[in-house]
């Protein structure tokens, strides 16, 4: 269905003179993307609000989405298990962050000390299939660290104003990390 989504929106555009027609399959791909990312951005919220946890959904997404874009790490082979992976994940951190909070400024500050150097170190991942040039290699390099600081500092901020969320973010922060440890071997060049 999002294949052919995508087809119609790219041939559409192809039919009005907006795109060659040589790029129809990169527009396409783009569409693909896109959709998919909006239906998960949309998905997450809206799971968020049937476990009656709206504030931790936007928590997830305000702390997954940046640095995960930037960081790299695992990438399901097709979309739909992209977005299952998603949903099971987020759901997973809700479930942990409710079994386990974070009730000390010393266990957030430590679990973002390894987010950091892990980050700082290793990212981006780069899968063999969606290569980087060298220089969007140093610019997500750069933008995973800027990231990872600003979202340990918001971690922080939030330890202060509700524990709850800091637990969120924090476990958040250390499913990239985890998504790009499984990574490594699996299609990856450099991580």
């Amino acid at each position: 269905m999002l294949e052919k989504m995508s087809m119609y929106l790219a041939n559409q555009l192809y039919i009005k003179g907006e795109i060659a027609e040589d790029k129809i399959v990169i527009i396409r791909y783009g569409f693909e993307i896109m959709i998919s990312s909006l239906f998960i951005l949309l998905s997450i919220p809206l799971c968020a609000i049937i476990m009656f946890r709206l504030s931790d959904g936007i928590i997830f997404l305000l702390f997954f989405m940046p640095v995960r874009l930037f960081s790299g790490g695992y990438h399901a082979p097709t979309y739909k298990k992209c977005y299952v992976c998603t949903m099971m994940l987020f759901s997973i951190v809700i479930l942990i962050a409710y079994l386990f909070p974070i009730l000390n400024i010393y266990t957030v500050v430590l679990s973002l000390i390894v987010c950091i150097a892990y980050i700082f170190e290793k990212a981006p991942c780069v899968n063999v299939h969606h290569p980087l040039s060298e220089r969007k290699y140093r610019e997500n390099k750069i933008r995973a660290r800027v990231c990872i600081i600003i979202e340990s500092m918001m971690s922080i901020i939030l330890f202060f104003l509700n524990t709850r969320l800091c637990t969120v973010s924090v476990y958040t922060l250390l499913l990239v990390v985890g998504m790009m440890l499984f990574s490594k071997g699996k299609e990856i060049k450099a991580c």
